[in-house]
């Protein structure tokens, strides 16, 4: 299924978790909503005047969030209604995270600020220095971050304390995911090199090589059993954890592989590219499924729905 966009680039899409609906960001400013069981646009809202780069769905109700340079907007997904706005006093912001509970978000912003806000009181609650990427846990009781001592922060959203910082040897970490009970991270940078830390011990237990240049995304198998990689070398790789050892490389994309992503059922592993398409692997067997062609430009987040029923880019 193909929903168009006429007017405007899109720069991020997320599922409503609880509805069968897609939310997508135009660079125009637009917000559209798709219901996926009719398969057409049911919305289109103009929010903001400047670009949003990130949208985050709310993990409960019908509500999703939308950045607009320095400001943040809650809106109702169903009327698109500005219920509130945040407006710190901060630069534009870069990357966002949601507590699992809907009570915090956290924001990092191009000043190297990070900031917690507290959802129910409208406010910051808590400002310290860090950037992105930043990610809560899946219980929602910490979140990492970058740090300005180049490690990965470990913090608490109640109290503000620094509990740990997990070593990356001086490497910028572009991106991180947790594994589905929260007991291990992935991250990557530039250099090549997935890290795999122990979130009870804080301690890195694994660095998995075998890309040349940056890695773009990483992913944990819903049974943890596994770890899927995408990079700037144009190659899929997936990583057996017991072992360390890489078990699959897939070459079939021929620009950089932005995105990887299981699906929840744990069949399928879908990874998009710069090259417009996408293909969706058999995780039984590693044969591909599907090649999917229509972009005009190159695709860079993917996310699947809850039933792993639909896959939206």
């Amino acid at each position: 299924r193909a929903f168009e966009t006429k007017e405007s680039r899109i720069f991020d899409l997320a599922f409503d978790k609880k509805k069968n609906v897609l939310i997508a960001v135009e660079h125009n400013g637009n917000t559209i909503l798709y219901n996926l069981d009719a398969v057409k646009e049911t919305n289109r809202f103009k929010q903001t005047v400047f670009s949003a780069m990130t949208l985050c769905t709310h993990p409960l109700e019908p509500l999703y969030l939308l950045p607009e340079l320095n400001k943040i907007h809650y809106i109702d997904r169903q009327t698109g209604k500005k219920l509130k706005t945040f407006e710190p006093l901060a630069n534009r912001v870069m990357n966002m995270s949601y507590h699992q509970q809907g009570k915090y978000l956290v924001t990092s912003t191009l000043d190297m600020k990070l900031k917690v806000w507290d959802l129910e009181l409208n406010k910051i609650v808590r400002s310290f220095y860090g950037f992105f990427p930043v990610a809560f846990t899946p219980d929602g009781s910490r979140f990492v971050s970058m740090s300005t001592t180049i490690d990965l922060a470990v913090w608490n959203p109640e109290t503000g304390d620094r509990l740990a910082a997990l070593p990356t040897e001086g490497e910028l970490i572009q991106n991180v995911s947790f594994n589905k009970d929260g007991t291990l991270l992935s991250g990557a940078g530039f250099l090549g090199v997935i890290r795999i830390w122990d979130m009870k011990t804080n301690q890195q237990i694994q660095k998995l090589s075998g890309h040349v240049g940056g890695i773009y995304a990483t992913a944990f198998s819903p049974d943890e059993k596994f770890l899927a990689s995408g990079g700037m070398d144009n190659t899929i790789r997936i990583w057996d954890l017991v072992t360390g050892q890489e078990i699959k490389k897939i070459e079939q994309h021929s620009i950089l592989v932005s995105d990887v992503k299981y699906s929840p059922d744990g069949k399928w592993l879908a990874c998009s590219s710069w090259d417009k398409t996408l293909s969706v692997w058999n995780t039984s067997d590693w044969s591909m499924k599907y090649l999917l062609e229509g972009h005009t430009n190159m695709i860079t987040s993917i996310d699947f729905d809850a039933k792993s029923q639909f896959l939206a880019s």
